[in-house]
């Protein structure tokens, strides 16, 4: 990729909205593409796509990630997280929404109590990890056979396909994979990413899924 060693797919979800529009408006080079999908199968499905796209578009590139376009991460904390992970030898790395003093990550107190409980319920019940922020939008993960093979059937659930994501890695892998968590400077709750009282079914629901994913897996692999 010449000089510059990293390249960017802007994606189109399939939505009604107007990122159509303003993905057309962005200045692209060769470093910069953009995917439009054609019908909406939501926000895990349309990254999962993004990776299948960049791992044929960049195929000698040696990690990829996604990160939300909403404007919540800032472009300095994703630069150093690329330069940060280049260091290590480790498989995933998170984006860490934590709130340390002297950062500037904004949360209201319903979100982050929330937040932390959703965290703990999948590292208990799912993960069996201690990762602090596994929901986060901000996720790099090493090219391997085993990362390609997990992104390349369809997520069956919708807000926790990040943690499906880790689930199939650590299944179709020959060792459990190596996360690291990296401390985001800043980050700011958006609008749109209000959790609502009325999600909690769908959120028991995706609980429950992913347990299902997880025992699957595991007879998948023991047999």
């Amino acid at each position: 990729m010449s000089r510059c060693n990293i390249g960017v797919i802007y994606i189109n979800d399939g939505s009604t909205d107007k990122t159509s529009q303003l993905i057309k408006g962005l200045k692209v080079s060769e470093h910069f593409e953009d995917l439009h999908l054609s019908s909406n199968q939501g926000k895990g499905n349309a990254i999962r796509m993004g990776l299948l796209h960049a791992v044929r578009s960049f195929p000698s590139a040696e990690f990829f990630g996604y990160v939300d376009s909403d404007g919540a991460f800032s472009l300095k904390d994703i630069s150093n997280a690329c330069k940060y992970f280049m260091q290590t030898s480790d498989d995933v790395l998170i984006g860490a929404r934590v709130q340390l003093a002297g950062s500037q990550v904004e949360r209201t107190p319903i979100r982050h109590i929330v937040g932390r409980s959703i965290a703990t319920l999948l590292n208990v019940l799912i993960l069996e990890t201690t990762i602090y922020d596994p929901q986060s939008g901000l996720k790099i993960i090493r090219k391997s056979d085993h990362f390609q093979e997990s992104i390349s059937n369809s997520f069956a659930t919708k807000w926790f396909f990040d943690c499906e994501l880790l689930l199939r890695m650590n299944a179709f892998g020959k060792h459990e994979i190596q996360t690291r968590e990296f401390a985001l400077t800043s980050w700011k709750e958006v609008e749109a990413g209000h959790l609502k009282w009325h999600h909690g079914l769908h959120i028991i629901k995706e609980l429950v899924s992913l347990l299902v994913i997880k025992l699957l897996l595991r007879k998948q692999f023991r047999n």
